[in-house]
């Protein structure tokens, strides 16, 4: 076997360092700089997204701080409305009970003088008919008892 031949070793010692030393160079001075050229490229671009994604966060949180402080104002805002309706409406409601209740009042009392008229003219009518069946039930009593007969 040539290769375990002793005398071929120094060729061969040669060239395994020619070629160590070149694949060594090349790592070296041209694959390793742009191996880490490429990862600090990459190192920055990702520090700079997560600056950018870091700033997005905040604009978010400060965005909601200021939606939910929207928020409160506005169902302070929508509760004093609401309050204000209420008012209104207790406001209006008493009136319009107001309202009826004159209105009770005025048919209350037509109705109270309409039954007073018809009172007093029941109570002629009355008089006026007690009257006649007084004078009828005398004249038949005066007619069956007539003096001197039995």
């Amino acid at each position: 076997m040539p290769q375990l031949d002793v005398s071929h070793f120094p060729s061969q010692l040669f060239w395994l360092a020619l070629s160590f030393g070149i694949l060594f160079v090349a790592v070296q001075y041209w694959f390793s700089p742009k191996i880490k050229g490429a990862l600090k490229t990459r190192h920055r671009l990702i520090e700079k997204k997560l600056d950018e994604i870091s700033l997005f966060q905040k604009k978010i949180e400060e965005s909601e701080r200021e939606r939910e402080q929207a928020v409160l104002l506005k169902g302070e805002e929508i509760a004093e409305q609401l309050e204000k309706v209420k008012n209104l409406s207790k406001q209006l409601l008493k009136k319009e009970e107001e309202l009826l209740n004159a209105q009770l009042k005025l048919k209350e009392e037509a109705l109270k003088t309409k039954i007073g008229q018809q009172k007093e003219s029941a109570e002629k009518d009355l008089e006026k008919y007690a009257q006649e069946v007084a004078k009828t039930v005398i004249q038949n009593l005066s007619a069956q008892y007539v003096p001197g007969k039995k």
